[in-house]
């Protein structure tokens, strides 16, 4: 597992610590790709769409399974200050529906993580909502 809000790794190192991971036999990366801390710790740093797209392409040669974790409600406030709208509201879900398919194709991995840690929920049905956009993935 690898939090980039914690720790942010150059594209390059982290392919290879996914060598040596294949290496040993662990087949199976979680990455914590979402966090409210990133851009404070780690301003102007991320992973591109093009960038996560060569490392899946890569995490696939390497024979290593890609949990992405796009941390949701929890570690949302980039989400927030981007839209303007909490995560748990109403329009704030709506806009997320439409982030996950995206998200999905992007990682092209059988499963995705959305967190639902660190956060106090107001709206009990987020979680259900959310996993219902793309069943089986979670």
């Amino acid at each position: 597992m690898h939090d980039v809000g914690r720790s942010f790794i150059p594209i390059d190192r982290l392919k290879a610590h996914i060598v040596i991971l294949s290496r040993y036999k662990r087949n199976t990366f979680h990455g914590h790709l979402t966090d409210s801390t990133v851009t404070k710790r780690f301003p102007g740093l991320y992973y591109t769409k093009q960038l996560a797209c060569e490392l899946v392409t890569f995490w696939k040669a390497q024979r290593v399974l890609l949990i992405p974790e796009i941390d949701m409600p929890g570690h949302s406030g980039a989400f927030r200050r981007a839209t303007g709208y909490d995560m748990q509201s109403d329009f704030g879900k709506v806009l997320v529906k439409k982030l996950l398919p995206e998200v999905c194709a992007l990682f092209d991995v059988p499963y995705i993580h959305i967190g639902t840690d660190e956060v106090a929920f107001n709206d009990a049905q987020f979680v259900p909502e959310m996993a219902a956009v793309s069943p089986g993935l979670w």
